[in-house]
């Protein structure tokens, strides 16, 4: 025979499973819905073109990434970063598939002309 236990929260902003609830104030990092529709239009491209395969979305409370994936699948060819904090010159940055960076710049759109040329191809 089984046996429900309830767990009750202790204390203020406490969760069922004992753990703390955020605040609003410290939700996490996260691209801005034009931002995202930017960086969609051109892979949806770029898929449509065969060139890219797959995509994932991770991000904490500093930055988020929105990584490439091509046809290898193990690890993303490109990431797109949006960071919180540093300069506001480099806010948003390319990375490639071996951590260099590829471009910088303080508005996505600047940046996201390397990816939707033929200057970044997947080979």
């Amino acid at each position: 025979m089984s046996e429900i236990l309830q767990i009750r929260a202790s204390g203020p902003n406490m969760g069922p499973n004992g753990k703390r609830i955020r605040s609003s104030s410290s939700r996490n990092f996260f691209f801005e819905r034009a931002e995202l529709e930017q960086i969609l239009s051109i892979y949806s491209r770029k898929v449509i073109a065969g060139e890219w395969f797959d995509y994932g979305i991770e991000g904490d409370d500093d930055e988020v990434a929105f990584a490439i994936y091509g046809r290898s699948g193990n690890i993303p060819s490109y990431r797109i970063i949006k960071g919180r904090r540093g300069s506001e010159r480099t806010r948003f940055r390319i990375v490639g598939a071996d951590g260099r960076i590829l471009n910088t710049g303080p508005v996505l759109g600047g940046i996201l002309g390397a990816l939707g040329g033929r200057s970044l191809r997947l080979v």
